[in-house]
């Protein structure tokens, strides 16, 4: 967030003011996505390529295993954890133990949604970044061989200007391909925004056919409608028969306005104009092609889709708690095994205490009869 939030600053005063140098703030802007690619790639060194890839796949280290045991013991009140289900075997040296008593703090254990979550926000940040970054220099690239290949400016001064400014409008537009990466990434530490990436990256991948199936609906929707109200049609309706408003001009005259007339019909915006449009520049039976399409997309598809949207989503969070009490019901077990495990080391604490008392207690014995003798031997004497 700390060197998220900087980006944002330097990005909003390049836009609101002139005050400043834009030379100088696109070098502050250099220095904090490189800060940001610093970040990302000593996380992945302090992970490892192969944790940070997949959390769930590989096991923790020897020291964050430690850690999170410590974690564990002191939530289910252990003095020891050699012995709790749940917790990972290690083996430390006394020395490696007491740096991580010294140097560690405890460490939650993350639940499998958490890594799951986690991994795929791993991913997303390295590819956006150095996606980003590739874009950004290949932009640079760009711009370079095509000003160097002219001859603009062996032209007069003002066309020199000209392409100092054109240029510079370009240079603006390649820097936006880094103000996009490092923005997107604080869209990606938001906590609440990972599990809602989450999701949609684990939901969306089972709505391919469904997305395949309207996709081929509506491209035979649209051959349908570049017959029914191609070759200009409409252009038979003036203003005087019907006034159609000017956001609303679609018309079916070949395959790709077809698509965008029916994307426009499917999202409602100004269905009715389309409509009426068509209808009064062909026949009122007309009518039933838009009705039916947005009877069998709009309501009947859009409905479909939003509830298996929102049952996968069950689906996950069901499947979040099912984690959740399978860790706490970890967690009863081994409490439960610790809390055995404690009784019989007390009893028998308590049983070796009873005979060290009647060896004792024998002791005591054998000594007041050895001074009873002395005392009566000296009395004698």
């Amino acid at each position: 967030i700390l060197l998220v939030m900087p980006f944002l600053m330097i990005s909003l005063l390049k836009g609101v003011s002139n005050s400043f140098s834009e030379t100088n703030l696109n070098r502050v802007l250099y220095a904090l996505f490189a800060l940001n690619m610093v970040e990302i790639h000593f996380n992945l060194f302090v992970f490892g390529f192969a944790r940070y890839w997949d959390l769930l796949k590989y096991r923790n280290p020897n020291y964050v295993a430690a850690a999170v045991n410590r974690y564990q013991a002191k939530s289910n009140h252990v003095e020891s954890v050699g012995d709790l289900d749940g917790t990972e075997i290690i083996r430390l040296t006394s020395s490696e133990r007491n740096w991580v008593a010294r140097h560690l703090s405890d460490v939650r254990p993350l639940s499998i949604l958490e890594k799951s979550t986690l991994t795929l926000i791993h991913k997303l940040q390295l590819a956006i970044m150095w996606g980003t970054l590739i874009a950004f220099l290949l932009c640079k690239v760009f711009l370079l061989f095509y000003y160097e290949g002219t001859e603009l400016y062996e032209k007069s001064p003002i066309t020199q200007q000209d392409t100092k400014e054109d240029i510079q409008m370009n240079e603006r537009y390649c820097m936006y391909f880094i103000q996009f990466g490092v923005l997107l990434r604080m869209f990606f530490l938001i906590p609440t925004n990972q599990r809602l990436i989450y999701v949609i990256f684990n939901v969306f991948p089972q709505f391919i056919s469904l997305f395949a199936f309207l996709a081929l609906f509506m491209y035979g929707y649209a051959r349908v409608g570049c017959t029914l109200f191609g070759d200009n049609k409409t252009d038979v309706v003036t203003e005087g028969v019907y006034d159609q408003a000017p956001a609303i001009k679609t018309n079916f005259n070949s395959l790709s306005f077809s698509m965008l007339a029916l994307l426009q019909l499917m999202v409602g915006e100004g269905w009715h104009e389309i409509l009426y449009y068509n209808v009064i520049a062909t026949h009122p039976a007309a009518s039933f092609y838009f009705i039916g399409y947005i009877t069998a997309v709009t309501i009947i598809i859009s409905n479909v889709f939003v509830g298996l949207f929102l049952a996968d989503i069950d689906e996950l969070t069901t499947e979040q708690q099912n984690d959740e009490i399978l860790q706490n019901s970890h967690k009863e077990q081994s409490f439960e095994k610790y809390a055995n495990y404690k009784l019989n080391l007390l009893n028998y604490q308590i049983k070796m205490d009873d005979i060290r008392r009647e060896r004792m207690q024998k002791q005591v014995d054998q000594i007041e009869l050895l001074l009873a003798h002395h005392k009566l031997k000296l009395l004698n004497n």
